[in-house]
């Protein structure tokens, strides 16, 4: 049944349309996932930072408690050579040399205050300084012990360490008995580069805060903070690591770290924008997403399709109800002739609608008998008796209907176009491979006007596609005008279309050997290789080689009978004789 063929046609898309489904679950549980796996990015980000700011600020304590030990041990050594105040006008590289570890840039004010030394050009902006009431100076002065400060000179900050020099060191006492400062001094930015730049991400910002003050240290360039981002993470006494939203950063992560220098706490903020975390993952989640729509779309179209499937079939099993006509109550069977036939000469394409022209030459009938002879189950719908034409072919399961309004008992006639499709598209149904031969166009053409007829076609054409069967047509051209013959031939096929005069070329002798072998065959008599050279009045291996040469162009056959070889002419071969 046509039914049964669309039904599996359904049911394939069916279940294309259930791996569709599948697929889109995959991909919105990726989406999901990979939500999963940013949130766990972000805490590891988050986790990953406080480690290494920790980490960091234990180095940087760790490098400010080796230059307070190694200044200490400064003051009580004799004046070091090369460290006087003429010295800061160039490079001294003996004074780093002489001194050991990691101090490289140190002062030395007396007990007055007074600037009076120092090791590096690079810290000439003290020259000349009082420093008497800095608390680098006064405080150690004061106690007794060492000091650190930070100090901002214009824009550029310093950390100051400084130490009282012991009374057996010669640094410039002043001779009144009071002891002077001996002082290292820090580039903030040699620390920050040394010790917190490394953890700080590229698409991360920072800030370095006095939490005590408020006080700004170092930030990142071209950054600023408001006072809510102050007075929300400043005043805090513990680590914390979270996720903020800011003005004109947006989603962030932020991590704490704090430090001290001296008796001082500092506070490393570290904000790292999300939308810069697991940024292949959002890349990979949008494309999911484009997928996700994709095949949703794909779903939605092919939703539409299998429902315009399952109406056509309904709508098809509904004509066939209508009809009442089945091909058990004609007595119509679907077999397969178990006799060969003629050798084929041309094969046609399953799933297609012919049409041939012609008038007396019966090429649609050879064309059809080859196609069983291919193993198609046939079925006839001719203009003549069909006992003649059985007799004829040899038929003996092939049924046949006789197109006529006269009904004749013992045939299956009919002539209405509904009536034949319906016995067509089930005769298609219940074959594995069907041929159905159309014979004469022309007389229905007579019948009914051409438009109707040409929709009668396309339908016998939807009928071939989808039940992969060959349907043959054809048509007398002498009894239609001009106009109705293309009509009928815009929706069919033409399979002698390439056997035309114009695409084939033969010399005189061919030609004339084609129609003598064509002259024969129509009065039903075998024409030999002796014939033709005697016709012609050539010579054996130019007969041979003529004949060798049509063969090879498809347009005769040579058949070996016995010790004889008989010629016939091909379909081909008639239709190039009649488009000359």
């Amino acid at each position: 049944m046509m039914g049964e063929k669309i039904g599996k046609r359904y049911g394939f898309f069916a279940l294309v349309l259930l791996c569709l489904f599948i697929i889109e679950g995959i991909i919105i549980l990726n989406v999901f996932s990979f939500s999963g796996i940013r949130s766990s990015l972000i805490t590891q980000v988050k986790e990953k930072n406080l480690a290494e700011a920790a980490r960091a600020s234990s180095a940087l304590e760790g490098y400010i408690q080796q230059v307070r030990d190694e200044l200490m041990t400064l003051t009580k050594l004799p004046p070091q050579a090369g460290l006087s105040i003429e010295k800061c006008r160039k490079e001294v590289s003996s004074v780093h040399q002489k001194i050991s570890g990691i101090t490289d840039a140190l002062l030395l004010a007396n007990g007055n205050g007074d600037i009076i030394a120092c090791s590096s050009p690079s810290l000439s902006y003290f020259e000349g300084l009082n420093i008497k009431n800095k608390d680098y100076f006064s405080i150690p002065s004061e106690t007794n012990e060492t000091h650190t400060s930070f100090v901002n000179f214009g824009q550029k900050g310093i950390v100051i360490i400084s130490a009282p020099l012991s009374e057996n060191a010669f640094y410039g006492n002043s001779g009144a008995g009071q002891r002077g400062v001996l002082m290292s001094v820090i580039d903030i930015n040699k620390l920050f580069n040394e010790f917190f730049h490394p953890i700080v991400a590229q698409e991360s910002i920072f800030l370095w805060v006095d939490p005590s003050t408020n006080e700004t240290i170092l930030q990142s360039p071209g950054t600023s903070f408001s006072k809510e981002v102050r007075q929300l993470y400043l005043p805090l006494e513990r680590v914390f690591s979270t996720t903020v939203s800011l003005k004109n950063i947006g989603q962030a992560a932020v991590t704490s770290s704090d430090h001290y220098i001296g008796s001082q706490k500092w506070r490393l903020l570290i904000f790292t924008p999300l939308k810069s975390i697991g940024r292949e993952l959002v890349a990979v989640q949008q494309r999911n997403l484009f997928s996700l729509g994709f095949v949703s779309i794909i779903i939605i179209a092919l939703s539409y399709f299998l429902i315009s499937i399952y109406k056509t079939k309904e709508d098809v099993q509904h004509q066939l109800e209508k009809v009442n006509i089945t091909l058990e109550k004609l007595g119509i069977k679907v077999d397969v002739e178990e006799e060969r036939f003629s050798q084929a000469d041309i094969a046609l394409e399953p799933g297609r609608l012919y049409l041939i022209e012609e008038s007396d030459e019966n090429h649609a009938h050879e064309i059809f008998l080859s196609t069983l002879n291919r193993g198609f189950a046939g079925l006839g719908l001719i203009r003549e008796d069909p006992a003649a034409f059985r007799a004829r072919y040899n038929l003996e399961k092939t049924p046949l209907i006789w197109m006529t309004r006269h009904p004749r008992k013992g045939c299956i006639c009919e002539s209405r176009l509904e009536p034949l499709q319906a016995i067509i598209a089930e005769f298609i149904n219940n074959s594995q491979k069907a041929a159905v031969l159309i014979d004469r166009l022309d007389y229905l053409s007579a019948m009914y006007p051409v438009e109707v007829l040409v929709r009668w076609l396309s339908e016998m054409k939807d009928l071939a596609a989808t039940g992969q069967a060959v349907v043959i047509c054809s048509v007398n051209p002498d009894a239609l005008d001009e106009k109705k013959l293309k009509n009928l031939a815009a929706v069919t096929s033409d399979p002698l279309g390439a056997f035309t005069a114009s695409n084939i070329h033969l010399d005189e002798m061919e030609k004339k050997i084609l129609d003598s072998i064509n002259s024969f065959n129509i009065q039903n008599r075998l024409i030999s290789f002796k014939d033709i050279t005697g016709i012609l009045n050539v010579t054996k291996p130019t007969t041979r080689a003529k004949l060798a040469k049509l063969a090879a162009k498809g347009l005769i056959r040579i058949e070996k009978t016995g010790r004889t070889k008989s010629i016939k002419i091909t379909s081909a071969g008639r239709r190039l004789i009649r488009s000359r």
